[in-house]
């Protein structure tokens, strides 16, 4: 069972980062690591650990509150820091000079950024659902930055949207402790395990459709009545079907890049116009030439 001297010390490694910049690669380092090499999803992972460790601690003591705001008074100095001198805004970038260090003649990195410079410069601004998060923070920073018009800002709006979703990290411990300790005030508790974080899963679903394929598959189970929502409100029934492929479904586009559907709300709107019924037909046909392809497949044991 951890104790809690050796839980604030893991707060105490979270909130001391640090940030390299590698003259010899003209390249930032957000702990060590390349920010073109960063899986930013590692923070929100470290977050869950942290949180489910609070609970292994909080178990095993008498006086949680006086723990839990110990816990607080540690990750606020960090915390602080990053509000008053509004770090999130990409204009106070420079305020990060006093604890970036240089490192010069080091071995030439082999990473790779996964958005070239060219390409951004060149991307339209209309964003749509496809994109992901590093690419529109690009992309909404490039009148920020005079379309990268000083090459390095390129680099540095990569390290600012790192630390930006490390500290969407830092805030979600933050609100967690504060929850519990007004749990704790309030009601007090006992089983301390119902308050475990839930890890998202490792596996998702994923269809090698684009969304307005996607809207016109999930739209043909569901009028088949394989699909159905047991819900008398049609409106409620609706928003069901909305929420059900915004959060099961990926897509992957022509390119062969997966992108989030976040919003398919517009593709169930149109599979209903007259334009697309040629479309939903060419599904339709698509789905029952596959069928009959595995159905030639099954064999009697």
């Amino acid at each position: 069972m951890i104790k809690f001297k050796e839980y604030i010390e893991k707060i105490k490694v979270t909130s001391d980062f640090n940030i390299e910049y590698d003259i010899s690669n003209k390249s930032y380092l957000f702990n060590s690591i390349y920010i073109d090499e960063i899986n930013c999803d590692i923070f929100e992972t470290s977050t869950v650990e942290l949180k489910n460790s609070l609970i292994d601690v909080l178990i095993d003591i008498k006086e949680p509150r006086k723990y839990i705001k110990e816990v607080l008074h540690e990750i606020n100095k960090i915390a602080v820091w990053y509000e008053s001198e509004k770090i999130f805004e990409f204009e106070n970038f420079y305020k990060l000079s006093s604890i970036i260090t240089c490192t010069k003649d080091n071995p030439i990195s082999q990473s790779k950024s996964k958005y070239s410079l060219e390409l951004i410069k060149d991307s339209s601004e209309e964003l749509d659902d496809s994109f992901d998060d590093i690419f529109f923070y690009l992309i909404t920073h490039k009148s920020k930055t005079k379309n990268y018009s000083i090459k390095d800002d390129f680099e540095k709006v990569k390290l600012h949207y790192v630390i930006t979703k490390y500290f969407e990290s830092i805030y979600s411990l933050i609100e967690y402790l504060l929850m519990l300790d007004e749990i704790v005030f309030k009601y007090g508790i006992e089983d301390y395990n119902q308050f475990r974080p839930i890890p998202k899963p490792n596996l998702r679903c994923t269809v090698k459709l684009s969304k307005i394929e996607t809207a016109n598959l999930f739209n043909i189970f569901y009028e088949s009545g394989y699909f159905f929502f047991d819900l008398k409100s049609d409106k409620k029934r609706e928003s069901a079907q909305m929420e059900f492929i915004n959060n099961n479904f990926n897509y992957i586009n022509q390119h062969g890049k997966i992108a989030n559907v976040n919003k398919i709300n517009k593709e169930f709107i149109e599979i209903n116009t007259y334009a697309h019924i040629e479309h939903q037909k060419k599904v339709i046909d698509s789905l029952i030439d596959k069928l009959k392809e595995i159905r030639g497949t099954i064999k009697i044991r």
